[in-house]
């Protein structure tokens, strides 16, 4: 599939190149025979046609996914976006959020399925154990194109159900990879970890001057969708999964919290706040627990970041543009009256640390806990966080409780109560 970066109010979409002739190949490449039955073998379902295999040198691919020309989503313009992400509080790195994106995308990706073109496109040309594991990883992507067109990812008009789509997608497609790994014989395996630890240090060592929230939303679809996925898969088998693929998650509150999926717990509409008189309407949309955990996160202990979300119930937010200053008010609905003094005490937290250029604000208008923050200027949040972030812990919290929950349901443990 298309590789995604960003987040809900900075996305940054690169593609492989649409290229002419057929849609896919009469035959199975040779090569990639045994990774397509274990595919169809471990997933529960047969191809309906073959896909083409194409290895790219370094260069070509890089060419492929990073010199695209970055397109931001949803109509926000990569100007407005990044003065939407410093009015949060998140620092948009030394070059911006789209240089970042492509770093990202040229360091990290090996492989990709392109759903316009139905090819799979492979960093490399010789067949090693790691790349293996990543065709499986993408023929995974091909099979849930033809039986659930994952083009659909990004075409929802909520960010927030666009990033649980995605997570549901790549989580699938990760749990397939591992399990292809686990299969190998002991040699295999242990070439495969050599492999992935070269390719992770090259990767983390790439990403430094990337914002750390960024790598975090760009990581969160599989690190967190994998156990998400898992746990569909040991609660309710093939057909769990199969159906969060047909009717994604909501809400990206549901992959982080598998339970409320499994107990049909879904989000609370909540009306966009009100733009000011006189200003530009720059955005509506959701911004999502995962957005509202990683801004707590840059300026506050994970743990009481993660807390507080936990009470998300919905969410909405505006961007708009005043007198030349973009500006942002984001609306928190908890479950209950004391899950919004916990995110109106954590949000007050997060004020004080704001730059003062931001006013930054904390409000409680009806129902709703409202934040409301100006951007405060390119050079009022430099580098690729914030002095003490807590967005590495917040995400490995979440991954952590996310494996307990699946390793709950495998041993029957897991006790999900009834949709409040």
């Amino acid at each position: 599939m298309a590789v995604l970066v960003g987040a809900g109010f900075a996305f940054v979409r690169v593609e492989g190149s649409p290229s002419p002739g057929p849609a896919h190949p009469k035959q199975w490449d040779p090569g990639v025979l045994a990774l397509v039955r274990f595919v169809e073998e471990t997933r529960g379902l047969r191809f309906r046609h073959p896909v083409a295999v194409d290895y790219l040198s370094d260069a070509d691919f890089r060419r492929a996914v990073v010199d695209e020309p970055g397109v931001t989503e949803q109509g926000l313009t990569e100007p407005d976006g990044e003065a939407a992400a410093r009015a949060l509080g998140l620092p948009t790195g030394k070059n911006g959020l789209v240089e970042a994106g492509g770093t990202l995308s040229g360091e990290g990706v090996t492989a990709y399925y392109d759903d316009a073109t139905e090819r799979v496109s492979v960093r490399g040309t010789d067949l090693t154990v790691g790349r293996r594991g990543t065709i499986v990883h993408e023929l995974t992507h091909a099979l849930q194109d033809q039986y659930f067109d994952i083009s659909r990812d990004g075409s929802y008009s909520s960010d927030d159900r666009n990033g649980a789509f995605d997570a549901v997608v790549e989580g699938d497609a990760v749990r397939l990879e591992d399990a292809y790994v686990d299969s190998l014989p002991q040699a295999d395996q242990d070439a495969y970890d050599q492999e992935q630890a070269a390719t992770d240090a090259a990767y983390n060592a790439g990403i430094r001057g990337v914002p750390d929230w960024l790598s975090a939303t760009s990581d969160f679809p599989y690190s967190v969708g994998e156990p998400f996925v898992q746990a569909l898969d040991g609660a309710a088998g093939r057909q769990g999964v199969d159906r969060a693929l047909r009717t994604p998650p909501p809400a990206e509150a549901e992959v982080m919290d598998a339970a409320r999926y499994l107990r049909g717990d879904r989000p609370r509409k909540v009306p966009v706040p009100p733009a000011p008189a006189g200003t530009r309407v720059v955005k509506r949309n959701d911004l999502g627990a995962l957005r509202w955990l990683l801004v707590l996160a840059e300026r506050i202990p994970a743990a009481d970041a993660l807390k507080a979300v936990d009470a998300w119930d919905g969410d909405s937010y505006l961007v708009y543009e005043d007198g030349g200053r973009v500006c942002v008010r984001a609306d928190f609905a908890g479950v209950g009256a004391a899950a919004d003094d916990g995110m109106a005490a954590a949000l007050g937290r997060w004020a004080a640390t704001m730059p003062a250029a931001s006013g930054a604000t904390v409000t409680r208008p009806g129902a709703v806990v409202e934040l409301a923050s100006c951007d405060p200027g390119a050079t009022a949040l430099p580098g690729p966080s914030t002095p003490d972030s807590h967005v590495d812990e917040a995400m490995k919290l979440l991954t952590d409780r996310a494996g307990a929950f699946v390793t709950a349901v495998d041993n029957g443990e897991a006790h999900v109560s009834p949709k409040r």
